[in-house]
């Protein structure tokens, strides 16, 4: 791929300019067609604007390309993921990590894609093994403190936190997620300063804004007893979670 093209387009994407990274990738695929990283850099681009069919295609072409590669094997795993092609990611995922296990940026993936479907104990397994090879990547420490919220460890996933904030103190995942983890603690006043910092350092982030409402609202004694409950019921897989209500 040309790499000022690559260059100016990650420069527009991290600021959420699809449009201009777009337009940097046709460049570079105007000079080369059969670049294989571009085509997998257009899939994720075109999976930051929603539109999945479009972003699958690309990363199929990018793997088509390069078999064996291991950015086009990325882009084709989350675009099946976003495209809830489940059990294709997971083979996507699994073959990539028997070419290359030490590459953590699948272990993340797979621990993402195990956190989605609920099985919190694979999703740590994965999250540590990635963890193992990274100590200080702040997405698998992110990821290992939401699975811990989940498995009723507040305690861990704090700690976890608090070492992933000490590494990155403008880390607004961390932020976000700290604060959920105030808000099980009950320190809705703490809560509310995490999301605020975290909206503070990326102010379209949906999570952080959710969990701000959900701090201003725990601080009503009344509200506080419902919000107990669906964080309790939020932990448990979904039969379960029916199996109680019924």
């Amino acid at each position: 791929m040309n790499h000022d093209a690559l260059q100016a387009a990650r420069f527009y994407l991290s600021r959420n300019r699809t449009a201009e990274a777009r337009r940097e990738i046709e460049r570079a695929l105007a000079d080369n067609p059969n670049d294989a990283n571009a085509q997998a850099f257009l899939a994720e681009v075109l999976l930051v604007d929603k539109d999945l069919p479009a972003a699958l295609a690309a990363a199929k072409r990018a793997v088509g390309m390069e078999p064996n590669g291991t950015y086009p094997l990325f882009a084709l795993a989350k675009a099946q993921f976003f495209n809830q092609q489940l059990n294709d990611a997971r083979a996507t995922i699994e073959n990539a990590l028997r070419l290359d296990p030490n590459d953590t940026d699948f272990w993340h993936l797979l621990g993402h894609l195990e956190f989605y479907q609920e099985k919190y104990p694979a999703a740590l397994t994965a999250a540590e093994r990635g963890l193992e090879l990274d100590p200080e990547s702040t997405e698998l420490l992110n990821l290992r403190s939401q699975v811990l919220i989940k498995l009723n460890r507040s305690e861990d996933a704090a700690q976890t936190l608090d070492y992933a904030l000490n590494r990155n103190p403008e880390d607004p995942a961390a932020h976000a997620n700290r604060g959920w983890v105030n808000i099980e603690a009950g320190k809705h006043d703490d809560a509310i300063q995490n999301f605020r910092e975290a909206l503070r350092l990326r102010p379209d982030d949906a999570f952080a804004r959710e969990g701000l409402k959900e701090a201003i609202r725990g601080k009503n004694v009344l509200y506080r007893q419902v919000q107990r409950y669906f964080l309790w019921a939020s932990k448990m897989q979904e039969k379960y979670q029916w199996g109680f209500i019924i």
